[in-house]
């Protein structure tokens, strides 16, 4: 017995998927109660083998032989209770047909598992059940198999087949990788039954176990422990030519080791193990520099044994041997044509055989083509599976060298952004899984390199929330590397300008949902800008409180000599201001005049001095500092509102020279729909400070900038123009102003008319003396 390198056999499509349900319940039928026997009780003599059946099953002729059986038990007269003998002759034939493919192996399963159903006493019982072990393991239900094998050995260790299922266990898990349980039965198989065949293949198969864990030593005493036992059969068992010829190769004997395997192949049959002592004897003759003599074996691989591993590994050697090595990396259609091939021949060795020893080579000759290609990812991915199946491997310097030079290349050539996500993906996943390897260091460095170049070109894109929570994944990844500095000034960099595109996108929402929804990401960054962007998110928002509080959080973060807290302060102030608060505003500006004294020419803070002023009734102050507000703008916000604000302080504080002055440039620079209430409150003012041609000629401004009648404005001019003695314009402004019959200033409309018609009537005689009483000449001078 030797370790096989074929793939572990599956359920075949053509069985139903209810078979593995059928093969679980096998074991549970022999516990059901069985049906009703022959009248007699089933005590008759039961059908001896017809002397044909015996004939044709000497002679192999299973198909003729299984006939017979079937037509005498297809006979009126047969009592199936007496026919133990024909059920098993019956099996033998299916088993027989099934190993040669001539029949399938679920039919001798059905067979079996009616014979132990029907004769549960039979000697041959366990005889039964250790085919059914052979037969499932044929078909893949290795479960099922080893179940049936360890009943039989712990059921009936006396019957001659509990040897073999010990046996055919330990070399199935064997072939399942199970390596230490194969040991364990190989082992009670050697003790259990000393002196048996089974026990000599079992030492054999200890060899071989020892032999490929590299202990040459006890791989020797286990063949010289059986040449001592069985002298004369050492040079005719199968297993030990082929550990003897393993151990002869171990000794650099080439000759000898193909001289044993050639024996070998003459005594065995099977599939696998052919195909793997032809590989063997290749690969002697390929190490031996005789490459036509391994050539002719890698053919006969290729071709009589296409479904072996060992024939696609045949065929890596002859790409090898016909120069599709790194050859294939000269120009031409016809070269990249045949490196395309070659890639996918191993790249499928890989997929199929991952833990093979040759995959060792395979993946090698794959990273070298990778590397030459530019595919240094892959390159990567390779050195990563290396590290994974075969740590120990005497290849692996060079599979460090290989990965090495990729992460060089990765490092000093330009790569794409797509590039660069797959290799930095690549390296977080690889320190994340594995610890110190070979090629930790290696990929944890290229990845410091790559993972600062990744944020900027997500930045360059203008990807600056991938580039914030790539900045973030690689300090939490990294968190001892020489570069980190560079990383968490690149994160806040990002951050603040995923905050300042979601502002500009109006989307202030968005900013304050991604705040609350990573904050303990944002308190461990601590940003004060980033507080500053959410004060003005909830501002936008109409949220004035956490705006506040936001601006004060960002203010306990900043640093005092950045230029940013001006505008910090500023939009502070402002915002208490629209909160209805000047003085926590007037306090903010304070701070601002101690901080930063250069900043008292600001005409943002000129203008937010003089709404602290206005608020507090100061309009002489207001005016200066909306003066001063006005001289300083620029930006056409700031000049806009300190213009309408200087309008309404004169205008307040009784200006009236400083008004017709900022007239001109009122009408210039600001809006029609913001100059009309200005205007209205300039009239307003001037009414009440008894000034009624200064109120005709705002409210006439005022006049001059609607479309519509209004009622409210007629009897403001109406009610100016009376006050100057002018009846008679007043009133037709009264009939033209319009509204709604039942509002205030339809009412005032009516009375002023009544007004009006009073003193068209004799009152009129006394106004001009009215107009010359004490006082009257004093407030027209004035």
């Amino acid at each position: 017995m030797h370790p096989p390198k074929a793939p572990i056999p599956q359920p075949g499509p053509g069985r139903p998927f209810a078979a593995r349900a059928a093969a679980l319940a096998a074991l549970l039928v022999l516990l059901a109660p069985l049906p009703g026997r022959a009248a007699d009780g089933g005590k008759s003599a039961p059908y001896p083998i017809p002397y044909e059946v015996q004939a044709a099953m000497e002679h192999e002729a299973w198909h003729k032989a299984l006939q017979d059986i079937e037509e005498f038990m297809g006979r009126p007269d047969f009592d199936p209770w007496r026919g133990e003998r024909l059920y098993f002759a019956r099996i033998r034939c299916l088993l027989s047909l099934a190993e040669v493919g001539a029949a399938e192996y679920w039919d001798a399963i059905d067979a079996l598992t009616e014979f132990v159903h029907r004769f549960p006493d039979s000697p041959r019982r366990m005889e039964a059940y250790y085919d059914l072990g052979r037969a499932y393991a044929a078909v893949g239900f290795h479960p099922e198999a080893l179940a049936y094998w360890k009943m039989v050995a712990h059921d009936a260790p006396e019957d001659p087949v509990a040897a073999k299922a010990l046996l055919d266990a330990a070399e199935l898990l064997q072939r399942l990788g199970r390596e230490d349980e194969a040991r364990h039965l190989l082992e009670r198989t050697v003790s259990q039954y000393p002196d048996t065949y089974e026990a000599n293949r079992a030492r054999l198969a200890l060899g071989i176990l020892a032999l490929e864990a590299g202990d040459t030593e006890a791989a020797e005493a286990r063949l010289r422990e059986f040449r001592r036992r069985h002298p004369k059969s050492a040079r005719v068992e199968p297993e030990a030519l082929y550990l003897e010829g393993r151990l002869a190769e171990i000794r650099g004997d080439g000759a000898t080791a193909r001289r044993l395997w050639i024996h070998y192949l003459n005594l065995v049959g099977g599939v696998r193990p052919r195909a793997e002592i032809l590989f063997r004897i290749a690969e002697s003759f390929r190490r031996e520099g005789r490459p036509l003599d391994a050539r002719k074996y890698y053919l006969v691989l290729k071709h009589d044994y296409p479904e072996q591993p060992e024939a696609l590994f045949g065929r890596f050697r002859l790409a090898q041997m016909e120069g599709r090595g790194l050859s294939l990396l000269q120009p031409g259609a016809a070269a990249r044509d045949r490196r395309r091939r070659t890639t996918r021949l191993l790249s499928d060795i890989l997929t199929r055989y991952p833990r093979h020893p040759l995959t060792q080579e395979v993946r090698l000759e794959l990273m070298r083509l990778h590397l030459a290609g530019g595919r240094y990812v892959d390159v990567l991915s390779l050195g990563r599976d290396f590290v994974r199946f075969t740590p120990a491997s005497r290849l692996m310097p060079e599979a460090v060298r290989l990965v090495d030079a990729a992460c060089g290349a990765l490092e000093r050539t330009p790569q794409p952004l797509e590039s660069l996500k797959e290799a930095v993906g690549f390296g977080a996943a690889f320190l994340e899984r594995f610890g110190p390897t070979p090629i930790t260091d290696r990929v944890r460095a290229d990845l410091e390199t790559l993972w600062p170049r990744l944020i900027r070109a997500l930045f360059a894109r203008q990807e600056f929330r991938a580039a914030f929570e790539s900045a973030w994944a690689c300090r939490l990844a990294l968190p001892r590397s020489r570069r980190l500095p560079e990383i968490k000034a690149l994160g806040e960099r990002s951050l603040l300008a995923f905050d300042r595109q979601l502002l500009a996108r109006k989307r202030p929402l968005d900013l304050a949902n991604y705040h609350f929804a990573h904050e303990t990401v944002m308190d461990a960054v601590a940003s004060p800008m980033h507080s500053f962007y959410l004060g003005r998110a909830w501002r936008e928002l109409g949220c004035p409180d956490a705006a506040l509080r936001a601006f004060f959080h960002a203010w306990r973060l900043e640093p005092k000599d950045r230029d940013d807290g001006v505008e910090l302060l500023l939009t502070w102030a402002e915002t208490a201001m629209d909160a209805g608060d000047p003085k926590a505003a007037g306090d903010v500006l304070r701070l601002l005049e101690v901080l930063a004294p250069r900043e008292t020419r600001n005409p943002w803070a000129a203008l937010l001095r003089a709404r602290c002023a206005a608020a507090g009734g100061d309009w002489p102050g207001a005016l200066a500092a909306y003066d001063r507000a006005l001289a300083e703008a620029k930006t056409p916000g700031i000049r806009a509102d300190a213009l309408a604000g200087a309008v309404e302080a004169a205008a307040r504080a009784g200006r009236w020279r400083r008004l017709r002055a900022l007239r001109p440039v009122m009408d210039r620079e600001l809006p029609p729909e913001r100059r009309r209430p200005l205007y209205v409150l300039w009239g307003d003012a001037a009414l009440r400070a008894g000034r009624p041609g200064e109120a005709r000629s705002a409210y006439e401004g005022a006049a001059a900038l609607g479309e519509a009648p209004d009622a409210a404005l007629a009897v403001r001019l109406a009610l100016a123009l009376e006050q100057e003695g002018r009846l008679a314009p007043a009133r037709e402004r009264l009939e033209a102003g319009g509204g709604a019959p039942d509002s205030i200033w339809t009412q005032a409309r009516a009375v002023l008319a009544q007004n009006l018609a009073f003193w068209d009537g004799p009152a009129g005689l006394f106004r001009a003396d009215l107009h010359r009483a004490p006082g009257a000449a004093g407030r027209a001078a004035k």
